[in-house]
């Protein structure tokens, strides 16, 4: 029988793999996750529906900055694909997360995100051959 993916099961996840996603209180966290849903903008990859294998939650926004802070800022004609938070134990989960999103929101120019806060900025493009390994076609 298979087991679809709940929200606690999303909560399990951030939480297990987020570095500060412990300090946050449930509901602020919950409401996160429904904020993603709602845009569209979160991928899950599960194998057999049992367990999350794979999760990435983005925004689109205009400049690499406006995703900063955790703040939610989002633009749907927004040129910079900002991710908030991506589990991927492995190289064939980061291509499917990647491939999903793109199919979901199309090409954008940009890929940001912030960690340990340091804004990491990168070419679309650039980002995405290089993760699909250049020669998977999207």
């Amino acid at each position: 029988m298979m087991k679809s993916v709940g929200l606690q099961d999303l909560v399990d996840c951030i939480v297990e793999n987020h570095p500060y996603a412990w300090t946050w209180k449930p509901e602020v966290l919950r409401g996160w996750i429904c904020f993603f849903a709602r845009e569209g903008t979160l991928m899950v990859i599960t194998k057999r529906g049992r367990k999350i294998d794979g999760l990435v939650m983005f925004r689109l926004v205009m400049k690499p900055e406006d995703g900063c802070g955790n703040s939610l800022n989002f633009d749907p004609e927004g040129s910079v694909i900002f991710v908030d938070f991506v589990y991927a134990p492995s190289a064939e989960i980061m291509r499917g997360l990647v491939i999903s999103a793109i199919q979901r929101i199309g090409r954008r120019e940009t890929v940001a995100w912030e960690r340990r806060g340091v804004l990491r900025v990168y070419r679309a493009s650039q980002f995405v051959c290089h993760t699909l390994k250049e020669g998977t076609k999207v």
